[in-house]
């Protein structure tokens, strides 16, 4: 609402003649094509544009491999995933300044590997990289390496000596578990640190002091770990996720004010954990960061805190207290599940909203009508509500998030409003009776699995706005007749059960929100008849599947301005393009359809950007809200957002 009310501010502006100052649009890269395998020495090898990967070895390797820096008179550059995993005879292997790229587990499982000469070029180590290297006993890692990945050197047993430089600033997961540099090092120091990063602490007991100095903890630095409590320095700035995962003798912690980022399910399962303290100036719980402390019986989140993370106090069944400050503007999936203080806000009312967020509605019984005060529905608020029968979502929701009404046996009738442009992956996945429902036509994101195996309405449109139809969008909807497709250029995943009325498969679904599982399909079967433009997506979908096509004919030519696609031009369609042009400026991908692009490029400039949002919310201010018909040839003409 931010946005738009900046947009119509600015459209304000241009009908004053004011100038705006617009920065320059961003470019997108192409994907590169397929590639052939090429033999050199004992080494397969493929060419991506001008320069060689290697990619797998032949029973000619060399037992002494010194790389070369060119092959047929390109450079090599990269080392792919798996290229010399479990190669029984490699014994040394040198690498040349030429690569910077290694991909994971290139040298994974090398039995009787014992010299390795890594290039100062190289960017990373990779994760498994020479995992479970057994003969490696000593490796440098040179000036210029500045990551070294998860478990890189896992189980590499006879592993005593290890140089590490300072260029090393990110350290992952079990890089040197089961070494014996990692042996020699916990000997001196049950607080292994390099370069200020704290990589192992599993050791420890009792109370600990992390030094000033330290910047990060990595992933599972203390898992498991027999300590009873920390300190932590004022220098941290990082926890890596899961770093003190299963800590059951941990009793309380205090997060300091200096972390700026904490990886998921940091705490999760500390199940002695009875006090937590965040001071002033942490701004977000993460994911899991407190799950399953089951000791855990109150917590003051102070203000300051704009998020709440998915499950980040889930599961911890005896927390009751929980305050919750006005700062907060975004809670996740399934915050407060099986917790205490839920089971007490479902006694006052089976909707828990907090700060106008609905957090939880699985305690609802029959049909609900969710209250015009509520802003915002987390992701997985009605996950398995065993007794809903019906929703009614208000206007101004804009998403139905994952998992959101996934498995609710009795859920019959959902009216969505035309606000809603997102619809997450598995929202309403196994909803087997659900068969009042229409989709919004302002949908622009529709996840996969999104109404697998529901009832389903006998006709549905999907809106011009919509780019993809994913895997299982409307596998087995039983009731479906008629599926319309207005986007002509609409990526249909490629499966006859993306759209089909009759499938035998099993299904299985997450909590934790991981994609769900399906069976594969023994028959699947489309009764009925998809309806969309000549030459579209859709047409190509039914007739590879053998299904009934109906043409709507000739696709119109897009509206200018008209982003949905639903032949009208308003203020949602200056939105949408505002929203992409962020997501352009963030480094994401709007994923822009042909026609949105020559849609929504307005002044033809070859960008859909700030500039072309503004003349069509200048478009609509004219033609709709003053009522003064003005043409394109004239809002164009007039300059006044440039």
């Amino acid at each position: 609402m931010k946005k738009l009310n900046c947009l119509i501010c600015a459209a304000c502006l241009a009908l004053t003649g004011t100038a705006a100052v617009l920065p320059a649009p961003l470019t997108a890269l192409a994907e590169s094509g397929d590639e052939t395998v090429h033999t050199y020495q004992g080494m397969q090898y493929a060419i991506h544009g001008n320069a060689v990967t290697i990619t797998g070895y032949t029973s000619d390797l060399p037992e002494v491999l010194v790389i070369p820096a060119e092959i047929g008179g390109l450079p090599v550059t990269a080392i792919g995933e798996f290229a010399f995993s479990q190669c029984a005879a490699l014994r040394s292997v040198t690498i040349p300044e030429s690569v910077t790229a290694m991909e994971q587990m290139a040298f994974s499982g090398c039995q009787q590997l014992t010299e390795v000469i890594l290039p100062k070029t190289l960017k990373s180590i990779a994760r498994y990289g020479f995992g479970d290297c057994n003969a490696l006993g000593q490796i440098v890692i040179p000036e210029g390496i500045a990551e070294i990945e998860e478990h890189a050197f896992y189980s590499c047993d006879t592993l005593a000596d290890i140089t590490i430089l300072e260029s090393v600033t990110e350290i992952g997961a079990g890089v040197f578990k089961d070494t014996a540099w990692l042996a020699a090092k916990r000997k001196e120091n049950r607080l292994v640190i390099v370069n200020s990063i704290l990589v192992d602490g599993q050791k420890c007991t009792g109370k600990i002091v992390i030094p000033e100095g330290v910047t990060k903890i990595t992933e599972l630095a203390f898992w498991k770990s027999m300590i009873s409590g920390v300190q932590f320095p004022e220098s941290l700035a990082e926890i890596g996720r899961r770093a003190f995962h299963s800590c059951e003798l941990l009793r309380s912690v205090t997060i300091p004010a200096t972390l700026k980022k904490c990886g998921d399910n940091v705490f999760m399962h500390c199940t002695g954990l009875t006090g937590v303290t965040l001071a002033d100036g942490v701004t977000e719980i993460a994911d899991g960061e407190f799950r399953e402390c089951k000791s855990l019986t109150g917590i003051t989140i102070p203000e300051g805190v704009t998020k709440i993370g998915d499950y980040a106090f889930a599961d911890s069944n005896n927390l009751a207290e929980i305050v919750i400050p006005e700062s907060i503007t975004e809670i996740g999936e399934r915050v407060f599940r099986k917790t205490a203080w839920l089971a007490a806000r479902q006694e006052e009312n089976p909707l828990v909203t907090v700060n106008n967020i609905l957090t939880d509605g699985t305690a609802c019984v029959g049909d609900i009508i969710i209250p015009d005060s509520v802003k915002e529905i987390a992701a997985g608020s009605f996950n398995n509500a065993q007794m809903l029968t019906g929703v009614t979502v208000p206007d101004g929701i804009t998403e139905i998030g994952s998992l959101t009404f996934f498995a609710c046996p009795l859920l019959e009738r959902v009216k969505l409003p035309d606000s809603i442009t997102s619809i997450g992956y598995s929202a309403f996945m196994d909803c087997d009776k659900l068969s009042e429902i229409s989709i919004p036509k302002n949908l622009e994101t529709l996840g996969h699995t999104s109404f697998s195996g529901c009832a389903g309405a006998a006709e549905i449109t999907i809106p011009a706005g919509v780019n993809n139809i994913g895997r299982n969008t409307f596998n087995c909807w039983q009731n479906l007749r008629i599926i319309t497709i207005l986007n002509p250029d609409c990526e249909i995943y490629d499966a006859p059960d993306t759209i089909c009325n009759s499938v035998e498969h099993v299904f299985e679904g997450s909590e934790e929100g991981d994609i769900p599982l399906l069976g594969t399909a023994d028959s699947v079967v489309f009764t009925g008849t998809i309806r969309g433009y000549e030459n579209s997506t859709a047409q190509a979908y039914a007739e590879k599947y053998d299904y009934q096509f109906e043409s709507l004919g000739a696709a119109p030519e897009p509206l200018t301005g008209d982003y949905n696609g639903d032949g009208v031009i308003g203020a949602e369609d200056a939105q949408r393009v505002l929203d992409a042009y962020v997501k352009t400026l963030s480094g994401g991908d709007p994923a822009l359809t042909d026609r949105q692009k020559q849609a929504c490029d307005v002044n033809a400039d070859g960008a859909v950007d700030v500039t072309d949002a503004q003349y069509i919310l200048l478009y609509y201010v004219k033609n709709t809200v003053a009522k003064n018909p003005t043409a394109w040839e004239q809002i164009l003409a007039s300059g006044h957002v440039n």
